[in-house]
């Protein structure tokens, strides 16, 4: 009796504990999807709000409203935020040209309030960010992914990218030190897909994504998970793709950790028992090709750190130089007001001694 009540305890834990991990994984299935469906109204929003504005430069005012009123309900349907605001902003500015400055601060006014939340929104979120890189420190993973999964609600409401791609690549690295490689793996590939969203957009990367090298980056991540599988193709087809996109930007320390990648791929495929012999010359040729531009890319880098704390050792000297002489000639004053004041009291002692 007391066996088959403890086999019924494993397996109502074990159903509870996979359906915890289906429940995150079909969360963040949810997510991808919702940001997929999202960013397309989002592109038509956005294409809206181009067409008002060059109408608005054409002067043709009745246009350009109907545009930017068409982007503004098509923010407000998937609850962009920033889009609501940025439009309400646009409209409000036709009305200010038009002479009607009552309903244009009423638009401005509507505009600088959604903002306001906005940043306080944002302030949040990378608070909860803070909070579980802190747990995480602790090894409290539990409480650090908790915080992790809050902060990427909010930043996915707000179409922060910058922070849903932190707060994925967050979770992800923490799943990999778990040993869940496809759960990680799973949040880099989304990570990594939000990037290349971000990228159709060349002009507006510098304001949306503050890390320009991020796609290089998150392909050497994809790729660091398959190589700790010993999956070594998907590897290698990883690291290349990050090294020739990071090679076209000209990304110093993507170049080399993917030349580093590369190497211990190489490596490991070369040293295998199950590699054929041609396949071992090749990739042992390859190893040494890929070691030799690890090394000059990793020198580049120290080299460049190098030369930073010359050039904060070399300014050091003379601040030092200045502060001696400065010291110095306080310390001559000093002794120079100690002088005149020993020989006033000896003459003084003198007088009276004549007296």
């Amino acid at each position: 009796m007391k066996k088959h009540v403890f086999f019924c305890f494993i397996i109502l834990f074990s159903s509870l504990l996979f359906g915890q991990q289906s429940k995150q994984l079909n969360s963040l299935d949810s997510l991808d999807k919702e940001y997929t469906k999202n960013n397309e109204k989002r592109e038509i929003a956005y294409s809206f709000k181009n067409i008002g504005s060059i109408f608005n430069e054409n002067n043709n005012i009745k246009q350009s409203l109907t545009y930017y009123y068409q982007s503004l309900n098509t923010y407000e349907e998937i609850n962009d935020k920033e889009g609501i605001a940025k439009s309400l902003f646009n409209i409000g500015k036709i009305y200010n040209t038009q002479g009607d400055r009552k309903t244009a601060l009423s638009y401005r006014d509507k505009s600088s309030k959604i903002q306001k939340l906005i940043d306080k929104q944002i302030e949040n979120a990378n608070s909860l960010n803070k909070l579980a890189f802190n747990y995480n420190n602790q090894s409290n993973t539990k409480l650090a992914l908790d915080n992790y999964h809050k902060s990427l609600k909010i930043y996915f409401q707000l179409n922060d990218k910058t922070g849903i791609v932190n707060s994925l690549n967050n979770i992800g690295t923490i799943y990999i030190n778990l040993g869940d490689k496809n759960r990680g793996l799973t949040y880099y590939d989304l990570s990594l897909k939000i990037k290349k969203d971000s990228k159709k957009r060349a002009s507006e990367i510098k304001t949306e994504m503050n890390n320009e090298d991020g796609i290089a980056y998150s392909l050497n991540n994809i790729a660091s998970v398959y190589l700790k599988r010993k999956d070594y193709l998907q590897a290698e087809t990883f690291s290349d793709s990050a090294l020739i996109f990071a090679k076209e930007k000209n990304y110093i320390k993507s170049i080399c950790k993917a030349e580093s990648l590369l190497t211990i791929i190489d490596s490991a495929i070369a040293f295998s028992a199950l590699t054929q012999k041609i396949k071992k010359e090749t990739a042992l040729l390859n190893y040494k090709a890929h070691y030799k531009q690890y090394i000059i890319y990793r020198d580049s880098i120290n080299n460049q750190q190098a030369r930073t704390i010359d050039t904060t050792i070399n300014k050091m000297p003379q601040a030092a130089l200045k502060q001696n002489v400065s010291n110095r000639n306080k310390s001559i004053s000093f002794i120079s007001v100690l002088f005149i004041l020993l020989l006033v009291v000896i003459y003084l002692l003198i007088k009276r001694k004549n007296k």
